[in-house]
C-alpha cells in the first residue's frame, strides 16, 4: 500500500507553502524577468545555454551517436559507458542501462541536459546512461518527439550490447523531469504493454523487460476531469498556482503549440488501452520512484498516480519537497542552494539504487562521489 499520506484538501495545499530557506533564497537571488515562452526561439536559446554550460564543465560529455527513427530521421543519443576503472561503490559488470529524458515542455532542451547527473549514476552504479534527444514542437507536431523516444528504446533494446556493451537484462530504467517525466511515464506503461503481448522464450524474447521508472514531477493529467473520478478530489495544484510562474506552469503559449490529443496513449499513463494497466505493472514486478515539489504545477499528478499504482499492488517510491519551486530542470538539479535541494538530490541518487534493486551507497560515498566527478550538482 502506498505511505503517501495526503489525503486532504488541506494537507495537500500545505504542500504548497513556501519554505522560509526558499523564501530568504529568493531574496538574495532575484529572479530574472520572466521567459517569453512566445518567442520559442528565445525560450530554446535560453534553455540550452543553461543545459549546455553544465555539460562543458564535465571532462568526459559522453559518446554521441546518431541512431535511425521509423522515418529515417538520425536522432542522437549521447552514452556515458562504464570504465570499471573507477572506485565504485557497486560492483563492475553487468553494466546495467538508465535511460534519462529531458524536460522543456517537449519545446527545447536537448541532451546535453542530465549529462552531470549521467556521470554520476555512472560511477555509482557502474551503469550505462544513455540521454536520449527528440524532435520538438511546433516544428515536429504531437506525437513525433513521444515516438523519437520510443524508437530510441527500440533500438537500445536490439543494440545496447553490441554497440554499448551493456545488458539491459541486468537492468533497464527510464526516467525524466516535467515533460520528460511525462514521457518516461507513459512510454514505460507502453513498453509493459508491449512486453505482455509478446512471447519471452529464450529462442523469442527480444524485447529486455523495464525494472523501474524514475518520475520527477511530471505533469501526467491533462486537467481535472481527466483524473479518475475517485481521485479527483485529490487535485489542487493547477489551481492553487494558476498565473504563478515560479511554479513552472505550462505557459499558455507552450500549450498551444503542443497539440496535444490528450486521450492518446502517447499523452499519458492513464490512456493505455490495458484494461488492466495498473495492475500489469504490478504483475511486471515494475518499480517506480516519484519526486514531487510543494510549490509546483504538477505537484498533485505525482500524489494521486502514485496512490493509483500503489493501490494496485505497484512497488512506489515518492519522495516530497514541501514549500520547494523544482519544477524546471535547472531549478531542480542546480542554482537553488538550500537543504531541500541537497535532499532532493541525494534521495534521487539513492532512489536509483532502489530501481535498480542494489544496496544503496551510504550516504557518504554518494556525496563524495558525487562531489568528485560531477562537481556542479548540489548535494
Amino acid at each position: 500500500m502506498s505511505s503517501n499520506g495526503y489525503l486532504s484538501k488541506e494537507s495537500i495545499l500545505a504542500l504548497g507553502d513556501k519554505d522560509p530557506e526558499y523564501a530568504e533564497w529568493q531574496k538574495a537571488n532575484p529572479e530574472d524577468d520572466e521567459m517569453d515562452w512566445s518567442n520559442i526561439e528565445i525560450a530554446r536559446a535560453a534553455v540550452d545555454e543553461w543545459s549546455r554550460e553544465q555539460c562543458n564543465l564535465l571532462p568526459d560529455q559522453g559518446i554521441l551517436m546518431n541512431i535511425p527513427m521509423r522515418d529515417g530521421y538520425q536522432s542522437s543519443l549521447r552514452i556515458f559507458r562504464p570504465t570499471f576503472s573507477e572506485s565504485c561503490p557497486i560492483p563492475s559488470p553487468p553494466s546495467p542501462v538508465i535511460v534519462l529524458i529531458h524536460g522543456g515542455a517537449f519545446c527545447c532542451g536537448d541532451n546535453s541536459n542530465f549529462a552531470a547527473q549521467a556521470v554520476a549514476l555512472r560511477a555509482l552504479y557502474s551503469a550505462t546512461v544513455v540521454l536520449t534527444s527528440y524532435r520538438l514542437v511546433p516544428e515536429h507536431p504531437f506525437p513525433v518527439g513521444q515516438q523519437d523516444i520510443w524508437d530510441s528504446l527500440e533500438w537500445l533494446a536490439k543494440n545496447a550490447e553490441s554497440a554499448l556493451g551493456a545488458d539491459m537484462n541486468a537492468g533497464f530504467i527510464v526516467g525524466g523531469v516535467s515533460s520528460g517525466g511525462n514521457a518516461a511515464a507513459t512510454i514505460g506503461q507502453m513498453w509493459v504493454d508491449e512486453y505482455a503481448n509478446e512471447d519471452h522464450s529464450p529462442q523469442n524474447s527480444s524485447r529486455p523487460k523495464l525494472t523501474g521508472i524514475w518520475l520527477s514531477v511530471p505533469f501526467l493529467f491533462s486537467s481535472r476531469d481527466h483524473v479518475p473520478k475517485e481521485y479527483q478530489e485529490l487535485f489542487w495544484s493547477r489551481e492553487q498556482f494558476k498565473g504563478d510562474s515560479t511554479s513552472g506552469e505550462i505557459p499558455a503559449a507552450v500549450v498551444k503549440m503542443q497539440q496535444w490529443d490528450t486521450r492518446s496513449r502517447w499523452y499519458s499513463p492513464i490512456n493505455s488501452p490495458n484494461p488492466e494497466p495498473h495492475k500489469i505493472l504490478a504483475k511486471h514486478g515494475l518499480r517506480v520512484h516519484f519526486q514531487a515539489a510543494g510549490r509546483c504545477f504538477a505537484r498533485d499528478d505525482s500524489l494521486i498516480y502514485e496512490r493509483i499504482l500503489s493501490q494496485n499492488g505497484v512497488e512506489t517510491k515518492l519522495d516530497i519537497y514541501p514549500g520547494r519551486v523544482q519544477q524546471c530542470p535547472h531549478a531542480h538539479f542546480a542554482g537553488i542552494e538550500i537543504s531541500e535541494s541537497r535532499r532532493c538530490n541525494l534521495e534521487m541518487f539513492k532512489g536509483f539504487a532502489w530501481l535498480l534493486r542494489k544496496s544503496a551507497p551510504s550516504e557518504e560515498q554518494i556525496v563524495s562521489t558525487v562531489r568528485r566527478v560531477a562537481p556542479s550538482i548540489i548535494i
